[in-house]
């Protein structure tokens, strides 16, 4: 831009009036113009597109306050007439018209309290994607927008018991039933072996936590609606 001035310049010195001062004005707005809009475009290419989910770590009042393009990530329902370009891109994959029954509305995202995991995509990363599920409960599988519960893996914890012996005593009464003792009164010693094998054998809980969970700290997620 500065090199298209500066040779209209030379040209003004050079021809020493044949181009006009009112030529090279309008030569400058129409730069300063053109200028202009190539840094509102850049502003714009920067921002995050519509539909973009962005973690907060502060003050929700302060950030959301007068900044209509931003909310709370909290699933709330919209008028699809009212946020066309929000529609457009999320659909009602996140739910619709609950309160209301409608398709008049639809859904945002609720990701208070969720981890959120990248789409697999074939990367054999999430191997219970198939099951996934929609806000409506439905099964959609590996699709965006999709929620899975929480689970544990399969395991297990293998015990082995090479065998043991069991001993007891019983009180013995005098009487005729216990002639083969000669009726004695006192203890009588069994025991019994086991064989390699334990049954009926249960693993106390343990733990300190409602939930298995990683290590995290606690955001806000902002969608971008605007």
């Amino acid at each position: 831009m500065l090199k298209r001035l500066l040779v209209l310049l030379t040209a003004v010195v050079t021809l020493s009036g044949c181009v006009t001062k009112e030529y090279v004005r309008n030569e400058i707005e129409f730069s300063q113009t053109r200028l202009q809009a190539q840094l509102e475009q850049q502003i714009i290419l920067s921002q995050p597109p519509v539909g973009s989910v962005i973690p907060f770590p502060g003050d929700l009042m302060i950030v959301l306050e007068g900044r209509e393009e931003l909310m709370l990530a909290d699933g709330r329902q919209l008028k699809v007439i009212e946020y066309p370009a929000l529609f457009a891109v999320l659909g009602w994959r996140h739910g619709y018209g609950q309160e209301e029954p409608s398709k008049e509305f639809f859904a945002i995202p609720d990701l208070r309290g969720l981890f959120l995991r990248g789409v697999d995509g074939g990367s054999k990363r999430d191997p219970d994607g198939a099951s996934r599920m929609d806000a409506m409960s439905n099964k959609v599988g590996d699709q965006v927008g999709s929620i899975q519960q929480s689970a544990l893996a399969k395991h297990a914890h293998p015990i082995s018991d090479p065998g043991h012996r069991h001993h007891f005593a019983d009180y013995r009464q005098p009487g005729p039933n216990n002639a083969e003792d000669g009726g004695d009164v006192g203890f009588r010693h069994h025991g019994n072996n086991t064989s390699g094998a334990a049954t009926n054998t249960t693993i106390r809980e343990s733990g300190n936590s409602n939930e298995s969970r990683p290590i995290n700290s606690s955001v806000y997620y902002l969608i971008k609606v605007k």
